[in-house]
């Protein structure tokens, strides 16, 4: 089987070890930045498209179809990010006889759309957060719906994603220069101005459920992910299970809601759907993300079960191999997502070589990379370096070992966000599980700088580093990756 990856960094060398395992031939299709790369020297064959900017290489249609038939590829995988969920790539591969891992076109369109996506919902009884959906476009009847539902409320892009086209409005004052921006917003970024009016819910969690279907009409669930820690609408800390509903009858109702609503949409593949629940723990279906997420890996940490070689085999439209009830989770993950940027400067993006990149590896600690020690982070794409997750039997132990982890992973010459993410795990209303989607403006409203810490953070450090120290963790400069089939119990 020849696979074509169009995409780069850590989800393309998570793909490639995945290809590895499968004993599939993997097929990078890179672009002029990435010919150095990770991925292009893991991968078996590697073909160059175009262009150093994503809009030149990454997201061109018949640049990445081309090359796939270039490459005689069986399989196409976009990953995460750029064309994963666009439906011309979806049905260009189908005419290619290209086997896209994701579903089809169509259900990329259905679910793509937000307005859709939310009739979908509705129609499989599954809650929706108050909104305007109607075909409006003036400033005048969009105030008044937004008077209906009652402020705050939020002007969210029909086509949107990672939070742009997306306005916090709070009073009637603000709407107009709010509703301006955010259809600007979403014309550049989606070409799309289309906008819709939601309620907007004070101090919610986020809450995701990851979902397999395949094509006889079987929908499983992997259960939820508590994906809360955001900056700029953009996850940065992850973990499953969630603190607030453990396995409850709140986790039974929203995974149950989740199949509901792959089942109404005909979706085959993974997927994932998004809620958001108030503080009165009422849960509200968000969107149908139709492709991998980055988070994926605590999932996998969990439930022993690897997502992307579930990809391709759904892909060829094999049946899942388990029932509802032989899906178990078990113990506690994490991931961090450690970035090339300066926290203490509005993390502000850094670029230029790795002087030195140290994984601290070690029993449960996995890192999806997608830069070794010499490599180079350029300006042209995201920041992310990559994914530091970890597993333990609780979440207590966890927080611990994934401070140990970070205190431990060495990054030289470039600045990063790793001394931010050890605050997050030493922060009081963390450790506790109280967090909401605000959590990280309400700790850290102003920059960020080295926190002073208190007695009881210092034993917790003290702890946490002592543990690990019995772990028997060690030193490797280069990618580390554990198949979660092989996870140790």
């Amino acid at each position: 089987m020849r696979v074509a990856i169009a995409n780069r960094g850590e989800v393309a060398v998570r793909i490639i070890r995945a290809c590895q395992e499968l004993g599939y031939r993997s097929i990078l299709l890179h672009s002029k930045v990435d010919e150095t790369s990770l991925a292009a020297r893991l991968a078996d064959e590697c073909i160059a498209i175009p262009g150093a900017t994503p809009r030149e290489s990454y997201l061109d249609v018949e640049v990445i179809v081309t090359a796939a038939c270039q490459a005689k590829a069986k399989f196409l995988h976009p990953g995460y990010g750029f064309l994963s969920e666009n439906a011309d790539l979806a049905e260009a591969a189908k005419r290619a006889k290209l086997l896209l891992v994701g579903p089809s076109a169509a259900v990329i369109k259905r679910l793509g759309d937000k307005i859709k996506a939310r009739k979908i919902a509705q129609a499989a009884n599954v809650p929706v957060i108050p909104a305007y959906v109607g075909s409006a476009t003036d400033e005048k009847k969009l105030a008044a719906e937004a008077k209906q539902i009652g402020f705050p409320i939020v002007i969210k892009a029909v086509a949107g994603g990672g939070g742009k086209g997306m306005r916090i409005v709070h009073s009637k004052e603000t709407f107009a220069d709010e509703l301006t921006a955010a259809k600007r917003e979403a014309e550049a970024s989606f070409a799309d101005g289309t906008i819709y009016l939601e309620k907007y819910l004070k101090r919610p969690r986020h809450i995701e459920v990851q979902i397999a279907a395949d094509q006889q009409g079987q929908v499983l669930h992997f259960f939820e992910r508590e994906c809360s820690i955001q900056r700029r609408f953009q996850k940065i800390v992850e973990e499953s299970p969630s603190p607030t509903l453990g396995r409850s009858n709140l986790s039974d109702k929203i995974t149950q809601a989740a199949v509901r609503v792959a089942k109404k949409a005909g979706y085959r593949n993974t997927g994932t759907v998004e809620f958001l629940i108030d503080g009165s723990g009422n849960f509200y279906f968000l969107e149908f993300n139709t492709r991998l997420q980055v988070e994926h890996a605590v999932t996998e940490m969990v439930c022993g079960i690897d997502l992307v070689k579930l990809q391709f085999y759904l892909a060829q439209g094999k049946k899942l191999p388990w029932r509802q009830k032989e899906i178990k989770s078990r113990g506690h993950a994490l991931e961090a997502r450690v970035y090339a940027e300066d926290p203490t400067q509005q993390f502000l993006p850094s670029t230029g070589p790795f002087a030195a990149l140290e994984l601290a590896l070690g029993p449960h600690r996995r890192f999806d990379f997608g830069y070794e020690q010499g490599d180079k982070m350029t300006e042209y794409f995201d920041a992310m370096i990559g994914k530091v997750v970890t597993w333990a039997p609780t979440r207590a132990e966890n927080l611990s070992r994934m401070y140990a982890t970070l205190s431990e992973t060495i990054v030289f010459g470039l600045e990063t966000n790793i001394e931010f993410l050890k605050s997050i795990m030493l922060n009081k209303t963390f450790r506790l599980g109280k967090t909401s989607t605000h959590f990280l403006t309400e700790e850290y409203a102003n920059a960020f700088s080295p926190p002073n810490l208190t007695e009881e953070q210092l034993e917790f450090a003290k702890k946490a580093m002592s543990q690990t120290s019995l772990s028997g963790s060690g030193r490797k400069s280069s990618l580390a990756y554990q198949s979660p089939w092989q996870m140790s119990s």
